[in-house]
């Protein structure tokens, strides 16, 4: 234990050493880099998973955090709850598909990551209040 303490102090002092040199305002930028992960983390997992039929538990897991602190950063960082923000950008989604794709309304649902068809088609209307086929059929 006195020996991570000790290099936690070395490490300490070095960087506030750099932070005297030419380069600090590079050190200050590495140094932002290695003590923001966890946002980028956040963004990345999510980004990457928007729109597959991941849990919360399962993005907190791959993010590397309890689902609480999941739920906690992901607050910060989207300003939004994890639900919400995620409806939203899969409503965004099917919306933009049923525009442009001839895709029917259970294959964008399962594209976007709704199992259930007839769930995904009372979220959307409860966002747009109209169904997927007629929101299709007044966008073309």
């Amino acid at each position: 234990m006195a020996k991570e303490e000790i290099l936690y102090l070395k490490i300490k002092e070095l960087v506030l050493l750099l932070l005297h040199t030419e380069a600090a305002e590079t050190i200050l930028e590495l140094y932002s880099f290695l003590f923001t992960p966890q946002k980028a983390s956040i963004a990345g997992v999510v980004e990457s998973h928007l729109y597959s039929n991941l849990s919360l538990e399962q993005m907190a897991f791959l993010s590397g955090q309890s689902l609480s602190t999941f739920k906690r950063e992901f607050k910060k960082y989207f300003e939004d709850t994890p639900a919400s923000y995620i409806r939203n950008k899969r409503m965004k989604k099917a919306a933009d598909l049923l525009r442009h794709t001839s895709l029917t309304v259970s294959e964008i649902s399962f594209q976007i990551g709704y199992e259930d068809s007839s769930y995904f088609s009372r979220l959307f209307q409860r966002k747009f209040n109209i169904l997927p086929s007629d929101y299709r059929k007044s966008n073309q």
